[in-house]
C-alpha cells in the first residue's frame, strides 16, 4: 500500500466568515537511471481524528480530491473545515 499522511486542519482565521482552509500539496518524483517515468499522484480524504489507516473499504466508498501527473503533482485546495 502507498504511504498515508494525516493532517489536522484548523481555521486559520476564526474571525472571518471563510469556511475553507488553504492547503498546498506537492509531490515530486526523482528521476533515477530508468528509461521511463511513472505516473504519481495523490488523493485527499476527510476522516476522523482517531483514524490511523485508510483501508480498502474506506477508499472505495469515500469521495476524494485527486490529482495525478507524470513527474510532479501539486495543487492548491480549499478544504472545508467542520466543527
Amino acid at each position: 500500500m502507498n504511504p498515508q499522511f494525516f493532517v489536522n486542519l484548523n481555521d486559520p482565521d476564526p474571525y472571518d466568515d471563510e469556511t475553507h482552509c488553504p492547503v498546498v500539496v506537492s509531490l515530486m518524483q526523482r528521476q533515477r537511471k530508468r528509461k521511463s517515468e511513472h505516473a504519481i499522484g495523490f488523493k485527499i480524504f476527510r476522516c476522523d481524528l482517531e483514524t490511523k489507516s485508510l483501508d480498502e473499504q474506506f477508499l472505495c466508498y469515500n469521495q476524494s480530491v485527486s490529482l495525478a501527473e507524470l513527474s510532479e503533482a501539486s495543487g492548491h485546495f480549499g478544504i472545508l473545515i467542520s466543527d
